[in-house]
């Protein structure tokens, strides 16, 4: 068998200006300009797909659908109060035992939120 003199296809760079991350063959931009775009597009559905991975990683039961998630963050106005500084809020677990259900959710603020969690 004789070895293989093919050159390999160079390897292709996001396209976002100062980025140097390699991209998949059929993308033009880098996972986390994909996120970052993405986020911009639909914030709701970002903030869907971060909550069910977060479920996931953490090895908890995850039954809310996108539907159900969307009307939940519109009526709780998450678009306006939602992040991860003081005075903010977040998405909180009511039983921490519990998985993400709509009846296992609330808001809090993200310090309130801190301290639970260190306690």
């Amino acid at each position: 068998m004789a070895p293989d003199t093919r050159t390999p296809a160079p390897m292709r760079l996001c396209r976002v200006s100062g980025c140097n991350r390699p991209v998949a063959p059929s993308r033009t931009i880098c996972h986390t300009h994909k996120k970052q775009l993405d986020k911009i597009r639909d914030p709701i559905a970002a903030a869907y797909r971060t909550l069910k991975n977060n479920a996931r990683r953490r090895n908890k039961t995850f039954t809310i659908s996108k539907e159900e998630f969307r009307k939940w963050y519109i009526e709780n106005n998450l678009g306006v109060v939602r992040g991860r500084k003081r005075g903010q809020y977040s998405i909180d677990r009511v039983q921490n035992l519990g998985g993400y259900s709509l009846d296992n959710i609330k808001l809090e603020t993200v310090t309130f939120n801190t301290k639970k969690g260190s306690k």
